[in-house]
């Protein structure tokens, strides 16, 4: 995954459902540190719960973001 651009795609994703970072984590059942990590590329989300992301805040993960041959918004 290019982990700058899913970094990126997390926090405006984070901002469009207009959720703070502990919102944002209770929502998807993780720790505030791990928002924070998603977001500044220390760590990424696992693939269920990207998709998750992606799918409630209606966005989608392309080719460019994972480097692979399908988006996760399908």
């Amino acid at each position: 995954m290019d982990e700058e651009k899913v970094s990126k795609l997390i926090k405006e994703s984070r901002k469009k459902l207009n959720l703070t970072q502990e919102k944002f984590a209770q929502k998807y059942n993780v720790t505030p540190q791990a928002v924070s990590k998603w977001e500044n590329g220390k760590n990424l989300p696992d693939i269920t719960t990207l998709k998750e992301i992606c799918k409630d805040s209606n966005t989608s993960v392309s080719y460019t973001h994972l480097r692979a041959h399908e988006t996760l918004s399908d």
